[in-house]
């Protein structure tokens, strides 16, 4: 399978979007430092966020995640576009099954206590496979583990 560099761009944009959309959404205060941070190690991206985020909005929060975790996300990814459909005032809430059924990214999300006892601090890891051949920009093929050299 080959991939154009375009393709691992739009990925990176793609999910670097998403987790920062997310992040705002549960930050606790609009002045609160969102911080992401993309590494490449081959065979794979890692996207990490972490951001304060409020206790009320935490465990909404926690909630989404634990039912993520939970459920067959193509399953879940139908019942959240219903509920979209269905209701327009609906978070679509689809942007980590995005990434998990279209970009194959894996998730993990680690909820620590801080001194200030209304928020948490979340963090988001997402590790995207880098894997097969990718085309460079003049259409040749390059070997997956040279990717970080093109």
């Amino acid at each position: 399978e080959h991939f154009a560099r375009a393709d691992i761009r739009d990925s990176v944009r793609y999910i670097a979007s998403e987790l920062i959309g997310n992040a705002v959404k549960y930050s606790a205060t609009p002045d609160i430092l969102i911080k992401i941070t993309l590494n490449l190690s081959t065979p794979e991206f890692r996207f990490i966020t972490i951001n304060e985020v409020e206790l009320a909005k935490a465990e909404a929060y926690k909630k989404f995640v634990e039912r993520l975790l939970a459920c067959d996300p193509e399953r879940l990814y139908i019942d959240q576009m219903e509920k979209n459909s269905a209701d327009s005032n609906w978070r679509s809430s689809i942007g980590f099954l995005t990434i998990m059924l279209d970009y194959g990214g894996q998730l993990a999300w680690k909820f620590n206590t801080n001194d200030d006892a209304n928020t948490l601090t979340a963090t988001t890891m997402v590790r995207l496979p880098v894997t097969g051949n990718y085309l460079s920009n003049n259409g040749e093929v390059v070997n997956g583990s040279c990717w970080q050299k093109v």
